[in-house]
């Protein structure tokens, strides 16, 4: 063991220490752990179809640190295409070696989860903390963006193939709450475009069964069974969405009611099913709405509790009772007639879903409640707090965000990590490429300069300046010729 000095010494320093030198000898043992197995392989190989064409050095960044090793690269024989040839690596074939940026899987892991909460440049400094290494921000944007895409693409194609049928297998619930609302992201201006800023409407929406308690003697509640899902897309595509995950979890068809929260836009419920979904217009917008159009306080209350009581055509009429009381004034009344036409476009849904017909049959499973909807603010906040603020964002660059941040409300970005590594191993390291072929037919040089003969034509130039102006320069030039011989030029 080292000799240690007691001068100076205190336990941060020490513990900084022990852990760099920790993770070396960590670093150590993969490289020597890697080469061994690479090594054995070489010697089990199928040497009829496995040619060995030397040793290549790499590295790849894992959570201790960058490990470097060397590997044996093969030419595969088995190739039926007689064009093309195939490199491969039979130490990546046995590990699943499946890198982004040669970030390995944990490290790729623990990068996303960072970049979920803080922004880039701070996610990489948290890295750079405790994996011995530097990792700028910009690796840990392109592993955000690799991961991102990754995870839209397989989305993508889960909704494309997703059918109703397939929901059978999924849990069964008496009711699934549902809520929906939107947020603006600023977005990078186009170049050449004279617009000042720009913003474009991520659409969020989540499901869960209830609520339970946080513990045997909390008065807070949580809700159960989360699931999460976001994106930039229109109504329609935003429906497939919803569907897909819900149906993915959910029997849709043994669900009794599904229950939809929003705050009055048109995409929130369009396609709704009237037979078995329930539109609610979500009570904090309500509230908002009312106070934002009505002054009187007094008159404030009135409204909300004739609403809360489903007599709609009372509060409307106190409306336009406002309407003249207020004088005429056009500020007020434009806020007045705003409220009223939201409350008629929404009408359907300005009723609790507690109070609708046959709700009250349906019993909350044990341990579960039926509580007030609400709950899409504050998850709207998680958004907030990490997309939004003083910089833009690319659609694809803030679409690729929002998925992660969806499976992390969810609490599967742990399954949403594994599963952005394909099954057939990303990164095997494959090399393909085409044999290029000779041409063997001979082509004569062409004697394009020469006169037919064998002989060329003797390039000849004229008198310098015999055409041109004459400048002081020139003439000297000029009567330093002067139709003598060049050879009887003389340089000094």
């Amino acid at each position: 063991m080292e000799s240690i000095s007691l001068n100076a010494l205190d336990f941060k320093t020490l513990e900084k220490d022990i852990y760099e030198a920790s993770c070396k000898s960590a670093r150590e043992i993969m490289n020597e752990i890697l080469e061994k197995i690479d090594q054995k392989l070489a010697d089990q190989r199928d040497k009829n179809r496995y040619r060995h064409k030397g040793k290549k050095r790499t590295s790849i960044r894992t959570i201790m640190g960058v490990v470097e090793y060397d590997r044996n690269i093969y030419l595969d024989k088995a190739v039926e295409e007689p064009r093309m040839t195939k490199h491969i690596y039979l130490l990546d074939e046995l590990l699943g070696n499946s890198t982004i940026g040669k970030m390995s899987v944990n490290l790729v892991e623990r990068a996303i989860e960072h970049c979920a909460d803080e922004s880039f440049r701070k996610s990489a400094k948290i890295l750079n903390t405790y994996t011995s290494q530097s990792i700028s921000h910009q690796a840990v944007w392109n592993v955000v963006q690799v991961a991102g895409n990754r995870m839209a693409l397989s989305e993508a194609h889960r909704v494309e193939k997703f059918r109703l049928e397939d929901s059978i297998k999924g849990r069964i619930c008496p009711i699934l709450f549902e809520e929906a609302d939107g947020m603006h992201i600023s977005i990078q201006k186009k170049k050449g475009s004279k617009k000042r800023f720009a913003n474009k409407e991520l659409k969020i929406g989540i499901a869960y069964e209830g609520w339970e308690k946080r513990h045997l003697s909390s008065t807070h509640y949580k809700t159960v069974g989360k699931l999460a899902y976001a994106g930039f897309m229109g109504a329609a595509d935003f429906q497939k969405l919803r569907e897909m995950k819900i149906g993915s979890v959910y029997n849709l068809d043994e669900v009794g009611v599904r229950v939809l929260n929003g705050d009055g836009a048109k995409w929130i419920s369009h396609g709704l099913d009237e037979e078995n979904e329930l539109f609610q217009l979500d009570p904090f917008h309500i509230g908002q709405a009312v106070c934002r159009g009505v002054r009187d306080k007094k008159k404030r209350s009135y409204i909300l509790g004739c609403i809360k009581a489903n007599k709609v055509d009372e509060a409307l009429t106190c409306l336009e009772e406002l309407k003249y009381a207020c004088g005429g004034l056009k500020k007020e009344v434009i806020c007045l007639e705003i409220l009223q036409s939201y409350l008629k476009n929404n009408r359907h849904g300005l009723q609790s879903y507690r109070d609708r017909i046959n709700m009250a049959s349906y019993k909350p499973p044990q341990g579960l409640t039926y509580r007030t909807l609400g709950t899409m603010e504050r998850n709207v906040e998680i958004f907030d707090r990490r997309m939004d603020g003083p910089l833009s964002w690319s659609i694809q660059g803030a679409n690729h965000m929002a998925k992660i941040l969806a499976h992390k409300i969810s609490g599967t970005l742990p399954e949403a990590l594994a599963g952005i590594w394909e099954a057939s191993n990303t990164r095997k390291l494959e090399r393909t490429q085409e044999i290029s072929v000779k041409n063997t037919k001979k082509i004569k040089p062409s004697r394009a300069c020469s006169n037919g003969n064998g002989s060329w034509k003797v390039q000849q130039g004229s008198f310098p300046f015999k055409d041109s102006s004459l400048s002081p320069r020139r003439k000297i030039v000029h009567n330093l010729l002067n139709y003598r011989e060049l050879c009887d030029i003389g340089f000094q």
